[in-house]
């Protein structure tokens, strides 16, 4: 919040430059790393969540944690637009229904609000993994993720690095998974793709690439430190601790994510005055704080159960069809390939006793 309303907003055009942005501007520029944590944190527990799970069921999982408060942040957001916002912000039916996708920019609009250009790198993150356990790869989950850093390292140096899922904003999301795949999976091949994966995420944030200037100065640290919580992470000291109200906190940084930076924005603009800049912004982060917990306790919560049978019937049904159908079919020609078996039909009475039906 604080990086949108003391230097993103700003530079975005959401709101007009204030007498005290300078000093702060200075300050919480570099919020926007913080993304970069949200896509480890990801990783991290995608790679758990996926493990014993069908397609249908991770898909129907993933979806459920990111949907429902999505379309009413959404909704929310739009709303708040069509009422105080400038021409500039409306919001046309064609742009919301591609917004509903979480891939606005892939569809040819424009998010509703900038900060959902990271559901799209989660949306393709979950849906890689989703095909690979929809093909029957399941069990390959973890070697797809020590050669993905090869991959994404491969394409910084050829045309591939446009190609979905091989930005050096999935080095990120790979060095999770990898963090967590260290917590059963001892050896070294893990950890060198873990300082491989660090390495990326310093060329994609231009530490290798830009003059050693002030922001690299504060970036490289920031990086560092994400990497260093992750191996802290693993160690059971670590893991034993209990952060009271953790769970709740937690909870809440989605909805934040969602809600805050237009509709904050907006009301900055509108009712700022020389005299009360400091208070508004301090009251409008509260504010969103407090939409944030409606939202979570309201939608999350509440509307969970009606919100999983949708979501069952639109996505896990057809997913868990194509999953039925993929096996079926790798189960018959199985069947069609074995010695003692032509056309489905055993050959010898007795053999066949040896395959129960």
């Amino acid at each position: 919040m604080s990086f949108h309303y003391f230097y993103g907003g700003i530079k975005a055009g959401l709101m007009p430059t204030v007498p005290f942005s300078g000093m702060w501007s200075s300050i919480f520029q570099f919020g926007y790393v913080g993304v970069s944590l949200f896509f480890m944190i990801s990783g991290y527990v995608i790679f758990y969540s996926a493990q014993g799970r069908t397609a249908a069921q991770f898909a129907t999982a993933r979806a459920l944690r990111l949907y429902p408060a999505f379309v009413a942040a959404l909704l929310m957001t739009t709303c708040f637009v069509y009422l105080f916002g400038s021409d500039k912000e409306a919001i046309s039916p064609l742009r919301f229904i591609q917004n509903l996708s979480m891939l606005a920019t892939d569809l040819g609009g424009e998010y509703v609000d900038p900060s959902y250009w990271t559901l799209r790198l989660e949306i393709l993150f979950y849906g890689m993994v989703c095909l690979i356990i929809l093909v029957g790869a399941a069990a390959h989950l973890e070697h797809f993720f020590l050669i993905w850093p090869l991959f994404i390292l491969v394409a910084q140096f050829t045309p591939l690095s446009t190609l979905p899922l091989l930005s050096c904003d999935f080095a990120y999301f790979a060095a999770g998974a990898l963090f967590s795949m260290r917590r059963t999976k001892a050896g070294w091949a893990p950890v060198a793709l873990i300082i491989l994966c660090y390495l990326e995420s310093l060329y994609g944030a231009g530490i290798f690439t830009d003059d050693f200037g002030t922001r690299n100065k504060v970036v490289l640290p920031i990086l560092t430190l994400f990497y260093l919580f992750f191996a802290l992470l693993n160690k059971p000291a670590i893991l034993q601790m209990e952060l009271p109200a953790a769970r709740f906190v937690g909870a809440l940084t989605y909805p934040v994510y969602l809600v805050h930076q237009v509709i904050g924005c907006i009301v900055i603009r509108n009712f700022q005055t020389d005299d009360n800049r400091v208070v508004l912004i301090l009251t409008v982060m509260g504010s969103m704080l407090f939409f944030a917990y409606v939202l979570h306790r309201v939608v999350e919560i509440n509307g969970r159960a009606l919100a999983k049978h949708v979501i069952d019937r639109l996505l896990g049904a057809p997913i868990s069809w194509a999953e039925n159908t993929l096996q079926a079919r790798g189960n018959k020609k199985a069947i069609g390939t074995d010695p003692l078996i032509s056309n489905d039909v055993l050959v010898e009475p007795v053999q066949a006793q040896r395959f129960p039906s």
